[in-house]
């Protein structure tokens, strides 16, 4: 809740702009926000979450829901959880799949060798993984 307060003392007294919070909650602010909301995991899986994290989402994100004038997701599935879940308006919610840069693609073994080498890895033999440690 602290970081709400913090949020909206920055907000106060901003027109005409747009507040977009990348990552759930919204701050109270006078003109148009939007919120961009990541997964439920939260509210679907809850015990792979702490009690405090738990505890901020029941008091602070519906209120972000109801604050914001559209709410984007990564993904469609997101999405359909979103409007499953908490009854939004389908046109409240939109999904903008996240991108990437055209240099990041798959490479073939002689591109690799040099980084690969250096950690003691093999092309194609070894997992990247790019996530949290929560379930």
């Amino acid at each position: 809740m602290a970081s709400e307060f913090w949020r909206a003392r920055l907000l106060r007294g901003v027109r005409g702009a747009v507040y977009h919070s990348p990552n759930y909650f919204l701050a109270p602010h006078d003109g148009p926000s939007v919120a961009t909301v990541h997964d439920l995991s939260i509210t679907r899986f809850p015990e792979t979450h702490p009690a405090a994290r738990r505890r901020y989402f029941e008091l602070a994100f519906e209120r972000s829901l109801h604050r914001a004038d559209r709410l984007i997701t990564d993904s469609e599935s997101v999405r359909q959880e979103l409007l499953a879940d908490f009854g939004l308006a389908p046109d409240k919610v939109r999904a903008i799949h996240l991108g990437v840069d055209a240099a990041f693609r798959p490479m073939g073994p002689d591109e690799t060798l040099p980084v690969l080498r250096s950690r003691g890895l093999v092309h194609g033999a070894y997992t990247l993984s790019v996530a949290t440690l929560e379930p």
